[in-house]
């Protein structure tokens, strides 16, 4: 388990955001300290990624929660697909609203 300002420091988001994701329900932590701080599992970590490259990509937070709690949500191909566009020599920032649909999910 990694404590909340440890997370802070790694991912460059402040404590105060991954507390307000915390809030609204977008990434909750699995434990907390006797002192009520936040612990993030390894899995949470994973999450925060995904959470920050749908930022980059210019979605919004109830979007990318909508997107994460979908049952049809593959992770695996997710980190595939966003592993490729990562690896490519051009940012996908760039090119960011051409990918949004990128692993889109049967919603119809």
């Amino acid at each position: 388990m990694i404590h909340i300002k440890d997370v802070a420091k790694q991912t460059n988001i402040t404590v105060r955001t991954l507390r307000y994701y915390d809030q609204i329900g977008l990434l909750t932590a699995s434990a907390k300290t006797e002192g009520g701080h936040r612990l993030y599992s390894k899995d949470e970590i994973e999450k925060l990624q995904f959470i920050q490259f749908f930022k980059r990509m210019g979605y919004k937070l109830q979007d990318i929660k909508l997107i994460l709690s979908n049952s049809h949500w593959d992770w695996m191909q997710s980190k595939k697909s966003i592993s490729f566009y990562c690896g490519r020599t051009t940012t996908v920032a760039k090119y960011g609203n051409r990918y949004k649909r990128i692993n889109q999910w049967n919603s119809s």
